[in-house]
This record gives C-alpha cells, structure tokens and sequence, in this order.
C-alpha cells in the first residue's frame, strides 16, 4: 500500500511539473520583458523580506543570548538591542538598493552582486545560529566547570 502512495504522489509531481515550468518561464519572460517596470516593486520585496528575515534573526539571536549568557545579557542589553537593530537595518537598507541597482540591464543578468547579496541573506540566519549555539554550548560548558569546580576540588 505504501507504494501505490509513493507511486501517487510520484505521478503527481511528474504532472504538475510541466505545466508550473510553463507558468515560470511565461511569467519569467514577462518580468524581463518589462524589468524597468518592475525593479521597483522587486527592491520594495528585497526591503521587506529583509527586514522580516533580518529582524527574526536578530529577535531569536538576542533570545539565545539572554538563555545562554543571562548575566552578560542583563548587563549589556540594550548595546545588544541596539546592535542587532543597526545590523537589521544596514542590511536591509542595502538590500533594496543592490537589488534595485543590480536588475538595471537586462542583457547583464544575473548580476554577480545581487547573487551574492541575495546568497548571503539566506545564509545569515544559518550563519547566525551556528555561531549562537557555539556561543552557548561554550557559555554553558565554562558555567557547568566553574559550578564543578568550585563545588569539590579534586584530591
């Protein structure tokens, strides 16, 4: 039975892919087609996506910090606000402008600073969360000797 499902699911994959693949270059070839109208409407979504990505990045980084590192947190918290809300938007204030600068010639698409631009603020929240749990498993690890440590000496 399993797979009759699996075999289901299969065909109906293999269907629809063609007709959305039509969807995409169509709607592809009218955007390049027409790129001078939309520029702008693609930098207002880079500046919008950005600073949700950007911003709930920073919310849950700031949230790792305060569990992992409460003392430090507590005493410099709004420096780490602040920061964090400086990074957001530098970030995303850039977006839109690289975006926008980038989708300028159709014939020099795609634009190598764009791609990576756009490569980065995907990877940013990856990068983010590595370093976070990194900075908390140490933090925890230095707590749990120090805690060791001071509880009963070795002989």
């Amino acid at each position: 039975m399993q797979l009759t499902q699996a075999r289901k699911i299969a065909m109906l994959v293999a269907g629809l892919a063609t007709p959305v693949g039509i969807l995409v270059v169509n709607v592809s070839a009218f955007v390049m087609k027409n790129l001078v109208e939309f520029r702008l409407g693609i930098a207002v979504c880079a500046l919008v996506s950005s600073l949700l990505l950007n911003g709930l990045t920073a919310l849950w980084v700031l949230g790792q910090l305060e569990r992992s590192t409460t003392h430090l947190y507590l005493e410099y918290r709004r420096w780490m606000i602040v920061l964090a809300a400086v990074v957001v938007l530098v970030t995303s204030g850039l977006a839109p402008i690289l975006t926008y600068q980038g989708m300028r010639d159709p014939r020099h698409l795609p634009d190598a600073l764009s791609l990576w631009w756009a490569i980065g603020a995907l990877a940013l929240p990856f990068v983010a969360a590595v370093v976070v749990q990194t900075l908390s498993t140490r933090s925890r690890s230095h707590r749990q000797r120090g805690y060791l440590a001071r509880r009963a000496p070795l002989p």
